[in-house]
């Protein structure tokens, strides 16, 4: 992009977040990362290594506000199945002001973690779910 507005920056007060198709109102963050994973080549004639692409790492975090126990349901339920929780997850953010809509389809997640009770007296209740995924679609602004 060779120039922009202050006005197009994304905020995310307008970001969406799916999970098995249930609209999760209570998610104040979402992030998606794809880990890019080389390998160190030696190259001739060379003091410094190359690196040559080998794989991807593919990771997230949902930070919630304690509304409903709808996750944690979920986990236990397989769990208790022993079955491996997986959940289709997606993402979007737009900003009336900004260029567009990014969307992002999170396929094969599995959680590291989900919290069963968590409270502390006086706090606002909240927690962060950390994961691991599959494939994934990106539908980017322009």
């Amino acid at each position: 992009m060779d120039n922009y507005t202050a006005d197009q920056v994304i905020n995310g007060v307008d970001g969406e977040c799916w999970i098995d198709g249930a609209k999760m109102a209570e998610v104040s963050e979402f992030e998606a990362v794809i880990k890019m994973v080389y390998t160190d080549i030696p190259l001739a004639h060379k003091l410094q290594k190359g690196k040559k692409l080998t794989g991807e790492e593919h990771t997230g975090k949902l930070h919630l506000f304690h509304v409903s126990d709808i996750i944690a349901k979920k986990v236990v339920e397989k769990l208790k199945q022993r079955k491996c929780p997986i959940f289709t997850v997606n993402g979007k953010v737009e900003d009336p002001d900004s260029l567009g809509t990014t969307r992002v389809s999170l396929f094969d997640v599995k959680l590291d973690e989900v919290p069963l009770l968590k409270w502390e007296r006086t706090a606002v209740g909240e927690f962060d779910i950390n994961f691991t995924f599959g494939d994934y679609d990106l539908e980017p602004i322009g």
